[in-house]
């Protein structure tokens, strides 16, 4: 006999007019006559499913709905009664009444098969078959064949989600947890067997256990501690691939398996899952579940220590709800209880100095040097990172004089200990610091050092925090703007997987900023930000929102003019500028908010030829380039550009080539000059025009 090649040929749902064309011919009737039919028979099977379309209609006929006329003779229906069947009932019970009928070895494996999930690989069966003693194999390819399951790449998936419902109804209520606890057991004793364990079936053994729950277990409680154990370790290998979603539901599994007394028969276990249940829990923005579970394990905490890491959440946490002077207090006062000096402000001397040998330290050291550092395993000191990379977010914005110490400190711990989870924040915001005081090639170099950390699993959940500062406020100095507002857009996608929120909403928010800068389209980023900030407030949650607004608003003065900002609300679903700035000072006590507030100031002053004292009074270039208070990012680089622009134009008017007017314009061209050394491609332009407006105020209008 000859060999038979057979072709799998996956069938897709079939339109109105095919059911119409297969009942035609089925029925041997006028495709007019079964139109009616087929109209009801293709929203009744899923949508035209050849497979239910099939089961329906052999149930149809079973139960006389479709029949012989035998007056004529030909086939006829009941289309009302037809038309009544409830689908998703329907579907069911002809599925489950088909597998019913089916030899009670097959139903076995389609019960197994739907207590699994949607799809079983080969490994799966081949353990479920030795547990149950008996060849799962051979069942599962006797369903493939009558069509219930499919062999797809190595695993056996159901044709449809039905299929998987209606045979998992099979199974009495009772025995359902019972099916899912003996798998998961099972699944999970070969998966830790080998010398490497399989992540794919030790998650699968794990989900199987927490589907069954606790109550399965009776008051076996020593198996139902191995099972909490069991959920911290996947959870934390979901946070070491950034899924922190699932890994918080695995925290919450494993302390539901902990039994009441757990903080006095379990306590080791009892402090880890609910610390990592609170830090996952603050990683998601779940600010009131991140505080229950801190709050239980700091009342029931035997030492400081044990506390520790819930106490950066709940600082966190604040700093989550924009509660920025909270958090830097509660960071404070954690750090006094540490035994640690707190942050000193710019200027203090000792600062300088430990700086200046910080700066020593890193020129001596080579990149491959600093990236192939061993990781700390100190408990203690992973802690204390965390808490100074919280603290370095929160003096961003509440108290940018702080940014240098805490930033420091960061990187002295990472040479001194080794890597950690948050060396790359600490690089990045030294780096931003050294670029903010022209130390542009210096700043850059720690900004790709920090970029390259993130290659280190350990670092990947704070991939979009730090994305989102090193090409903010290091990398503008080397890299197109263009290729940073991507960047944003990378961190952003890097937030969503991670659970990260108040990163991806940050880094999307820079994104739109910085094509904004770069030259985009009006239109663009008046949608864009609009629909941002929609999102924002959608979700009761506004971090950052203020200088959005202004921007929004910024757009519709550059299309209609000044006028706008008279006009109230020209979208329902955005707040004017001016209700913003007259929120009770809720935005104006932010720092940050009030520099950007005067580089929208300064750029309509110019652009509009508002050429007067008071539109000029803003402090842009010496608040950021002679005092340092803030680090230089695309927004405020523009602010600086008008300022320049605006005072030279001011200088020209006032007939004064010396005054304050003069100095300013000078101060802004001589630091576009430094920045054009590193990126022609960002800043020759604004350079070139700051340079021809001081030439024209000279009188020399050739070179102008």
């Amino acid at each position: 006999t000859s060999m038979t090649t057979l072709q799998k040929i996956d069938l897709a749902n079939m339109t109105v007019k095919g059911v119409n064309d297969l009942l035609s011919d089925a029925l041997h009737l006028s495709p007019r006559i079964t139109n009616p039919l087929s109209s009801v028979l293709h929203h009744k099977a899923g949508g035209g499913n050849p497979f239910f379309l099939g089961k329906l209609m052999g149930s149809l006929k079973e139960q006389g709905l479709i029949y012989v006329d035998l007056s004529y003779p030909k086939w006829a229906w009941h289309l009302n009664k037809i038309a009544d069947l409830k689908i998703s009932e329907d579907v069911l019970a002809i599925l489950i009444g088909e597998m019913k009928r089916l030899p009670s070895d097959l139903q076995l494996g389609l019960i197994v098969a739907s207590c699994i999930g949607s799809s079983m690989k080969h490994s799966i069966i081949d353990i479920l078959s030795a547990d149950m003693e008996t060849n799962m194999r051979d069942i599962l390819q006797q369903i493939t064949e009558k069509g219930f399951m499919n062999n797809v790449d190595g695993a056996i998936v159901f044709s449809h989600d039905k299929i998987q419902q209606a045979a998992y109804e099979m199974i009495p209520e009772e025995r359902k947890s019972e099916n899912h606890m003996r798998f998961g057991l099972a699944i999970c004793a070969n998966a830790m067997s080998g010398s490497e364990e399989d992540d794919e079936l030790f998650f699968t053994a794990v989900n199987q256990m927490n589907i069954a729950g606790p109550g399965v277990l009776g008051d076996n409680q020593s198996q139902k501690d191995i099972i909490a154990s069991l959920n911290l370790k996947a959870g934390r290998r979901s946070v070491s691939f950034s899924d922190y979603t699932s890994a918080f539901k695995l925290f919450k599994a494993g302390i539901s398996f902990l039994s009441a007394d757990s903080w006095s028969s379990q306590y080791e276990l009892s402090v880890d899952l609910y610390d990592a249940a609170s830090e996952a829990a603050c990683v998601l923005n779940e600010r009131q579940t991140a505080a229950v579970y801190a709050e239980k394990l700091i009342r029931n905490a035997k030492s400081f220590s044990d506390k520790l890491n819930c106490l950066y959440c709940t600082a966190k946490a604040l700093r989550q709800a924009e509660l920025l002077q909270q958090s830097m207090e509660c960071t404070f006062d954690t750090l006094r209880n540490l035994g640690e000096e707190l942050p000193r402000e710019l200027g203090d001397s000792q600062l300088e100095i430990e700086m200046e040998v910080m700066n020593t330290i890193l020129q001596k050291t080579s990149d491959e040097d600093i990236l192939n550092m061993e990781e700390t395993q100190g408990k203690r000191t992973i802690t204390l990172t965390k808490l100074y990379a919280n603290l370095s977010d929160v003096v961003h914005f509440a108290k940018p004089s702080l940014v240098l110490a805490v930033s420091l400190k960061m990187v002295d711990i990472t040479l001194k200990t080794g890597l950690n989870s948050v060396s790359p924040l600490g690089f990045s915001h030294y780096g931003e610091f050294l670029a903010s005081i022209g130390k542009l090639t210096e700043g850059c170099r720690l900004g790709r050092i920090a970029l390259k950390m993130l290659e280190n699993k350990i670092s990947s959940g704070f991939k979009a925090s730090v994305i989102c500062y090193t090409y903010q406020t290091i990398l503008w100095a080397s890299t197109p703007l263009q290729t940073i507002a991507s960047a944003h857009l990378l961190g952003e996608r890097a937030g969503r997987q991670a659970g990260d929120f108040i990163f991806t909403v940050l880094n999307l928010q820079l994104s739109i900023t910085t094509y904004f800068v770069a030259g985009q389209s009006l239109d663009t980023i008046k949608s864009n930000i609009r629909d941002w900030i929609v999102k924002m407030r959608s979700q009761n949650s506004l971090p950052f929102v203020g200088p959005s607004i202004m921007m929004h608003s910024h757009c519709l003065i550059l299309e209609k003019g000044l006028h706008i900002l008279e006009a109230g609300r020209v979208d329902d679903n955005v707040p004017s500028e001016n209700e913003v700035l007259a929120a009770n000072g809720k935005f104006l006590k932010h720092k940050l908010f009030l520099i950007v507030k005067e580089c929208y100031q300064v750029m309509r002053a110019f652009l509009f030829r508002q050429i007067d004292d008071a539109s000029g009074d803003t402090n842009i270039s010496n608040s950021i380039l002679l005092e340092h208070e803030h680090q230089l990012r695309p927004l405020l680089l523009c602010g600086i550009f008008y300022e320049g622009l605006f005072s030279f134009q001011f200088a020209l008017n006032s007939r004064n080539k010396t005054g304050k007017w003069m100095e300013r314009g000078e101060l802004v061209l001589e630091n576009m000059k430094c920045w054009n050394e590193h990126s022609t491609w960002n800043w020759e332009n604004k350079m070139m025009i700051l340079e021809a407006q001081k030439l024209y105020i000279l009188e020399e209008y050739d070179r102008a």
